[in-house]
């Protein structure tokens, strides 16, 4: 239902249609998003409609990128809307970066489908992609990393990394992620690094069935399972490493699951007291 405004928020950027293309991947949906692209393809000759019928969010970013034609692949959710000269700055803050910059990070704030809970901590805002990390551009440091409603790369740094697991990442209801997480390990062994712009600017929509602490205790259990397989990926499943590690998470979660349980449903509207919840 979002992704006609996002469709237009990116056709109207005011740059010649052929400096750029727009490539919809449809991932198995069975609404009408076909349609809806058919729609605004009778006004944008640089749109294009692409099945990906193997479900996953990796799966469907993987095969934008092998029908991509450009320098640059930018990814914007179908729920964002991009800010006027979000595409025309796109090149300038690579050239900012320099030839290590195999990535740039945009800006992602929150379109806010009801009232901002008082329980919302900062720290947790990133479990619903709002990312503001500084009013000017500059290198993303340690854990910082983009999200994947606005995040650009090369594509050859894109294509030298072999995309994205399709191991990990949104499948169906499984809020499964670390994808983003696994590739820039990857690129950073190899050599690249990741530029931040906050004039690369997209907004995104974060639905009122978000904004609820039941939601949130599921994105966490999401990112533990997450988690366990991104070290497989970097482990191999049999390393004895990796085995060890995942008993040891098993058995810290398992000594107060009522505690953990009832310090995510019961904890008062204190954002401190709700993330202390999250790191029991």
């Amino acid at each position: 239902k979002d992704l006609g405004a996002a469709l237009a928020s990116v056709l109207s950027q005011g740059v010649e249609t052929g400096a750029y293309e727009v490539i919809v991947v449809d991932n198995a949906s069975t609404d009408t998003t076909r349609e809806v692209v058919r729609a605004h393809a009778t006004q944008a000759c640089n749109l294009r409609y692409l099945s990906e019928t193997a479900l996953g969010l990796s799966h469907a970013r993987n095969a934008g990128l092998h029908a991509a034609l450009g320098r640059y692949v930018a990814y914007i959710d179908d729920d964002a809307i991009a800010d006027p000269g979000w595409l025309a700055h796109i090149p300038v803050a690579f050239a900012a970066g320099g030839a290590n910059a195999g990535c740039v990070a945009g800006r992602i704030e929150p379109i806010w489908g009801g009232p901002r809970p008082l329980w919302l901590h900062d720290d947790l805002l990133g479990y619903i992609s709002v990312l503001d990390c500084s009013p000017i551009a500059t290198w993303l440091k340690g854990d910082q990393q983009p999200f994947g409603a606005n995040v650009i790369y090369t594509r050859d740094a894109l294509l030298q990394a072999g995309g994205f697991s399709t191991r990990l990442g949104r499948k169906g209801s499984a809020l499964l992620s670390n994808e983003e997480t696994l590739l820039h390990r990857k690129l950073k062994s190899m050599g690249y690094r990741t530029y931040y712009d906050p004039g690369v600017s997209v907004r995104h929509h974060v639905p009122a069935q978000r904004l609820t602490k039941k939601w949130f205790k599921r994105r966490a259990y999401w990112q533990g399972v997450s988690d366990a397989l991104l070290e497989s990926e970097l482990e191999g499943a049999s390393s004895l490493a990796s085995a060890v590690k995942r008993l040891r998470r098993l058995a810290r979660l398992a000594k107060r699951p009522r505690e953990v349980f009832l310090s995510l449903t019961d904890s008062p509207d204190d954002p401190t007291a709700f993330m202390a919840a999250f790191e029991v």
